[in-house]
């Protein structure tokens, strides 16, 4: 009965992980953000861990390979390597931390550390040359009668531990630059990743307990806490998993949310004029099924693109209606935001003159650059979200009529 719960919850997990890390490697593909590319390294080791860790798994593919208890080797180099991942996924996230020089400076630190944990238990493990029967979840008890076993459940244990105490400590003051939206999401999420980092420290001290019984007393009455310790592991698991889904899903949800909440102002910056019906670009309609980080992206380059070619029509005069106006207006929306509204003023201006036939602007009358046009990478998704917002005020509106009669008007002594 044990069997069957192990090996139906273990395969459970390791379903849900290998599908939801397939899918984030195939998102990664051409794109730079590495927390993306971890994120999915985390969930492939963690699904391969558990696949291994079930008992028929464990033993097929010891028998396969000629050494009955390789998985146990196997499982435990992926464990180091997913928790190494996952501490530098958690210094990405963090302010102070993700640096180039801080994230070369810990990948110099923790580089050796991890692949010399690796190497020295591979060598332990050659070197133990256990000829045993395969002991799946019990690997290091149930031998310990050879010190290179124990040295390599030491080794192991020691790898684990400080992995897991830097990467909790890092799980503290993370913020998601750009993106309060993300915030609560984040901080759930961390929560529900620091306790799976310490539950393998948890399995860890199970797990010692049982070898340092085997080797005290010559008997091996407490194997079963190795074997228990491995609720601790699903536990983490399932803590992991659901940490990195949750945030997963409340970024592509607040990504879809963005897409659609951009589309108004996408649809101004891209067409040369409302009249032609043409398009600056080429973009495509959005669908369900597609990747909605891709879809974002590219709809973020395509306004910044419409935006560079309506550039020559560029006035300043919207941006000073909608001072003007806001200066007047007693009730103004809550999330109301002068620069956002006054680009959102200038792009639809630009866009109205050049659909009318307007001829550019010539140098000295023309803006040289969008109000918020210069803000940091990581805030211009939230300022053209912004932007899209206020395309549909009556303030922008009525400024953008007032440019546009301004510039119809013809000037005395012509």
């Amino acid at each position: 009965m044990w069997q069957l719960i192990l090996t139906t919850v273990n395969l459970a997990i390791a379903a849900f992980a290998l599908t939801l890390g397939f899918a984030k490697a195939q998102a990664a593909r051409g794109n730079p953000d590495l927390t993306l590319k971890l994120t999915a390294s985390v969930l492939i080791h963690c699904g391969v861990i558990f696949l291994l860790c079930t008992p028929a798994v464990y033993r097929a593919v010891g028998a396969a390979l000629g050494s009955a208890n390789l998985p146990a080797l196997v499982v435990d180099s992926a464990t180091v390597l997913c928790l190494g991942h996952a501490h530098l996924m958690t210094q990405l996230w963090h302010p102070a931390r993700k640096e180039r020089a801080a994230l070369r400076r810990t990948i110099a630190t923790w580089a050796p550390v991890y692949g010399s944990a690796i190497l020295l238990m591979a060598v332990l493990y050659v070197w133990a040359d256990v000829q045993g029967p395969a002991t799946p979840l019990r690997y290091s008890a149930a031998y310990a009668d050879t010190w290179q076993v124990v040295a390599f459940q030491v080794v192991y244990s020691a790898a684990i531990v400080a992995t897991a105490l830097v990467t909790m400590q890092q799980c503290r003051g993370v913020v998601m630059p750009g993106r309060p939206d993300l915030d609560v999401a984040l901080q759930k999420s961390l929560k529900a990743f620091a306790t799976a980092v310490a539950l393998d420290i948890v399995n860890i001290a199970l797990t010692l307990t049982a070898v340092i019984s085997a080797v005290s007393t010559g008997t091996h009455r407490l194997d079963f806490l190795a074997e228990g310790a491995w609720f601790a592991t699903i536990a983490s698991g399932v803590a992991a998993s659901f940490a990195l889904a949750r945030l997963v899903f409340s970024s592509r949800r607040e990504e879809r949310r963005d897409c659609r909440a951009m589309e108004q102002l996408w649809k101004v910056a891209t067409r040369l004029g409302e009249d032609s019906g043409q398009l600056v670009l080429a973009p495509q309609p959005l669908f369900w099924w597609r990747n909605w980080r891709v879809e974002l992206l590219r709809r973020l380059a395509e306004i910044r693109e419409g935006e560079r070619v309506l550039s020559p029509w560029w006035s300043g005069a919207p941006a000073l209606a909608v001072a003007d106006l806001a200066d007047q207006e007693t009730d103004l929306p809550d999330d109301f935001d002068l620069v956002a509204a006054q680009a959102a003023a200038v792009v639809l201006h630009a866009a109205h003159a050049r659909g009318q036939g307007r001829p550019p602007l010539p140098d000295h009358a023309r803006l040289k650059a969008m109000p918020g046009g210069r803000v940091p990478e990581e805030q211009e998704r939230a300022h053209l979200v912004l932007m899209a917002r206020h395309l549909n005020l009556p303030l922008v509106f009525e400024a953008v009529t007032r440019s546009s009669s301004s510039a119809q008007s013809p000037t005395p002594g012509k």
